[in-house]
């Protein structure tokens, strides 16, 4: 097919913040760009309806490309001036049609996946945050239980990108500068995906982008493969050193003796700090998570002699993090290092050498932008120890996550009982981790009682903690092993009875691949259950029946299945694939 030139006047229109209402791109057709020039307002571009349309006016000369499918080529090159940012995909006109802006929901990808009401939002009024960093993928979904939208970036090596979102409008946005003459191509998929009998729109769109993501690392040798012990274990015993009035390794010990079969890793954080006083001067820094790379005099020579105690029958781990203020880990094409990734090195070896470590944990490193996406995901691979784990996940990086902290999310407002089905007038957010699980459907997570998911843990809250971490299929992160706290109380039942169940039908072994509820309907109420594809096809259903509900069903491809009243259990559905 012949490539299209327009004219300025029909390709580009100079639009202020609030740019007039014009005609949308046709569904499938190819999108539209904006580009930010340094010191003017943003100017929008329209392609033809071709496969290629070519683009030239006084600002810059652009290409845009049907790379296959939904997947979109923009090249841009800017004539005379700097171009500060660039939008592509752009939408100029408010969708005004399915999915339905009264009741679609934006999903979007921070923290393990978080959930807004569309129309409660502003027009024009973007929101955003970074990927890599604040955002583990660099995509956004709108949709209502009918169909979707979805703009996800397809650049490969990925790249720094705001997805982005306002009333009726999706978007990705590059900020970093293009100068005249230079040339950079952006990539992306933008799609429409329906609901089917088996799965939600958000997931038909998602699965896209999944498929895309897997062949991407496929061929860039971007492998997850946490060690065999890793990915048998059900999790980890996290002390939080600094929250110890009176430090007694003899405790933490007797811990260790009475769960190290079931949490055979004992995580360390603020092994650096002094006890933590509520309200104490600045100038005496405690907490769990300074940047000093060394060990605090309280704790020694105890816990140097523990560790190497736990070290001969399991795995022991201590807190590291790179500097701060953040800076990078790799040089800006991802091909050297940085005093910044000398100073983790140093940390990490220190924690090896020096206190015995065997397993390693690395903070805030998938929810800051610490370099080239890339040659972070080749640190993970083929520098770090691969009994690593860093805290949150971004999806080009390979290896285990802490998700702690996706359940509550802060401001996000998660919690028992909020879920995106429920968003109206009096919910308007929301978190939603199924749609990150979803995302990264095989990879090893940690959750549990860090970053504030604590407060659901435990008896006082019908251990709903526990019962999401089982129900994503996650390792625990365990602060409080007992239903008092104390290390020879009562064991917390809903952990017990999660590992037993994943003991009772070799869990681990069939390396579960998280499918939500896929195929799943007339789910009983109270009762929640996610199903899993297991390694040899064998469907899976992970089922919470914490109330004990005699003779529940549900349905599964269209045909029924018996629940078991366990509290927690796992069913193998037989002829399930």
């Amino acid at each position: 097919m012949r490539a299209c030139r327009h004219s300025l006047a029909v390709a580009a229109l100079l639009v202020s913040a609030h740019p007039a209402r014009a005609a949308g791109v046709t569904p499938g057709g190819p999108p539209a760009f904006a580009v930010q020039i340094a010191g003017r307002t943003l100017r929008q571009y329209r392609p033809s309806p071709e496969r290629v349309t070519i683009i030239s006016d006084d600002a810059l000369k652009a290409t845009v490309t049907r790379v296959a499918g939904d997947e979109w080529e923009l090249a841009l090159r800017p004539r005379a001036a700097t171009v500060t940012a660039v939008w592509f995909p752009w939408e100029p006109d408010k969708s005004t049609s399915a999915p339905r802006p009264d009741t679609a929901v934006v999903y979007y990808p921070q923290f393990l996946g978080v959930a807004v009401r569309a129309s409660l939002l502003s027009e024009w009024g973007w929101r955003g945050a970074l990927y890599p960093g604040d955002c583990f993928a660099p995509l956004v979904v709108v949709a209502d239980e009918t169909q979707a939208r979805m703009v996800a970036a397809t650049n490969w090596p990925p790249r720094r990108v705001r997805p982005m979102y306002s009333l009726g409008r999706i978007g990705l946005r590059y900020d970093d500068p293009l100068a005249p003459g230079a040339r950079r191509t952006y990539r992306a998929l933008i799609l429409r995906t329906t609901a089917s009998a088996n799965e939600a729109p958000w997931q038909s769109a998602l699965d896209v982008y999944k498929a895309w993501l897997a062949d991407r690392m496929r061929l860039a040798g971007l492998r997850s493969e946490p060690p065999g012990w890793m990915r048998q274990l059900h999790g980890w015993l996290n002390i939080q050193l600094q929250n110890i009035a009176v430090w007694d390794p003899d405790s933490v010990e007797q811990t260790w003796n009475r769960w190290k079969r079931q949490l055979p890793w004992v995580q360390f954080w603020g092994q650096m700090s002094g006890h933590y006083v509520r309200g104490a001067p600045e100038a005496v820094q405690t907490g769990c998570c300074l940047a000093v790379p060394g060990v605090h005099p309280r704790y020694q020579p105890g816990l140097t002699q523990l560790a190497r105690t736990i070290a001969r029958d399991g795995r022991i781990g201590f807190y590291s993090r790179p500097p701060s203020p953040y800076g990078q880990l790799v040089s800006g094409d991802g091909s050297s290092e940085t005093p910044d990734l000398g100073f983790l090195r140093t940390w990490l070896e220190r924690n090896r050498t020096g206190l015995g470590a065997n397993a390693f944990y690395i903070d805030v490193l998938g929810h800051h932008d610490f370099g080239e996406p890339l040659g972070i995901a080749r640190l993970l691979t083929k520098d770090f120890d691969r009994a690593t784990v860093i805290e949150y996940p971004v999806d080009v990086y390979p290896g285990a996550f802490l998700v702690s902290g996706s359940l509550g999310a802060g401001a996000w407002e998660g919690g028992p009982g909020r879920t995106p089905e429920r968003l109206g007038a009096a919910l308007t957010r929301t978190t939603v981790p199924a749609f990150g699980r979803y995302l990264l459907d095989d990879r090893v997570l940690f959750a549990g009682e860090s970053n504030g998911d604590g407060r659901w843990w435990g008896p006082g809250a019908d251990y709903w903690t526990e019962r999401q971490a089982f129900l994503l299929g996650a390792k625990f992160d365990v602060i409080r092993p007992t239903e008092d706290g104390t290390p020879g109380g009562p064991a917390d039942r809903a952990l017990v009875a999660a590992i037993r169940a994943r003991d009772q039908n070799g869990w681990w072994a069939r390396n579960p691949v998280y499918l939500d509820r896929r195929g799943i309907g007339a789910l009983p109420t109270d009762v929640d259950v996610r199903r899993y594809r297991g390694r040899d096809g064998e469907t899976l259903l992970v089922v919470d029946n914490w109330h004990e509900h005699r003779d529940v069903m549900v349905e599964v491809d269209g045909r029924s299945v018996a629940l078991p009243e366990d509290r927690l259990a796992i069913v193998i559905v037989p002829g399930g694939t």
